[in-house]
């Protein structure tokens, strides 16, 4: 009897999946905009000439009043060669000392040490997380707002590989390194141009929604205009409604099949509680435009294809350093994207933001 309930289930399931709507395929502005960003992201990355003619002036400016041995490497380099890390998903810290001072060697320059690189990178790193942050986690960000459209956010979370495996080696042998286990990126994705506008690192023991309203006080000191926040059941929480509510902010989030028509102390909840009940969640979806919180799904697929999934940090420090490292190189991509594509599919214009 078990057998052929699981083989229904299957059948079933399988059914499902063929009724199901396919896939959208690209327009050709999108496959464009995808082709065309690589291009740019990395001509960007790669010409130097933008902060070559500021070395000397910046240097100077960094010196000024500074005690002890002077820099000798400006800043704008050291960010340079964080970018260069960050978009190449091998890319160690050696190996890129080594391609700096390559390129550097060309203009005449002597490019940084690794370590310089390394010490250099930390202090770029601490001044720009987000310097309040609880004891659960790792580290935090927010991309400082730099424009003035309303975003529309979907929030969820992924996980990074702290374990580098050899699977060819596991699948022959039998054997391999040990699993370091994972950490767990809490973010808030902008819908529209696919940018991570902040993060949240945490340790695979948190549970996700934690750092739901963390994320969104982080948005919001930051000043964006936040139009509607996109969410799965996971974070369908009462606590979440009422912090939404209160800062007028439209909450679409799933709720539970058992879920009843109340509103547990938030009118807004009830409302969308009891549109739930009535409507189904197939018609709710649909009338709320649930489908768009997908976009956060791509987000982490296209996060992990341009940057790679594992982080090969040993310290809590180093993970730190890599992650944002691969947030702003995987942003930087996304800026250009958007200023090709310049008007989304849902006609919303994301190149001047």
């Amino acid at each position: 009897m078990t057998e052929y309930n699981s083989t229904s289930k299957v059948k079933k399931a399988t059914a499902q999946n063929k009724a199901k709507k396919k896939r959208r395929t690209p327009t050709y502005r999108e496959n464009k905009a995808d082709n065309e960003a690589s291009v740019r992201t990395c001509s960007k990355l790669f010409n130097i000439s933008s902060w070559m003619n500021v070395i000397e002036d910046e240097l100077g400016s960094m010196n000024e009043g500074k005690c002890g041995r002077p820099y000798i490497y400006c800043t704008s380099m050291m960010l340079w060669i964080i970018a260069i890390m960050g978009y190449n998903k091998e890319m160690t810290l050696r190996k890129a000392a080594g391609t700096a001072c390559g390129i550097l060697a060309s203009h005449g320059l002597d490019g940084p040490h690794y370590s310089t690189i390394l010490r250099r990178a930390g202090s770029i790193v601490r001044s720009a997380v987000y310097e309040e942050k609880a004891d659960w986690m790792i580290s935090s960000y927010v991309r400082p707002n730099t424009g003035f459209r309303k975003h529309n956010i979907a929030v969820d979370s992924t996980g990074l590989n702290l374990s580098k495996t050899t699977l060819w080696r596991e699948n022959k042998w039998g054997t391999g390194p040990d699993r370091r286990g994972w950490l767990k990126v809490h973010t808030a994705v902008d819908i529209d141009s696919g940018e991570i506008l902040a993060y949240i690192l945490t340790d695979d023991s948190v549970g996700d929604n934690r750092a739901f309203i963390p994320l969104m006080k982080m948005l919001l000191e930051e000043q964006y205009s936040i139009r509607t926040v996109y969410a799965d059941n996971a974070y369908e929480a009462i606590d979440n409604w009422i912090f939404l509510d209160k800062e007028k902010i439209r909450f679409v989030v799933k709720f539970r099949s058992d879920t009843v028509g109340r509103s547990n102390g938030c009118m807004a909840r009830g409302e969308s509680a009891q549109l739930w009940v009535q409507l189904g969640e197939k018609k709710w979806k649909k009338f709320n435009g649930y489908g768009r919180r997908w976009k956060v799904e791509c987000v982490f697929s296209d996060l992990k294809r341009l940057t790679a999934e594992t982080v090969s940090a040993t310290t809590p420090e180093g993970a730190e350093r890599e992650v944002l490292m691969k947030i702003l190189a995987y942003n930087t991509h996304k800026r250009i994207r958007a200023d090709v594509i310049s008007i989304t599919r849902n006609n919303v214009l994301v190149a001047e933001d």
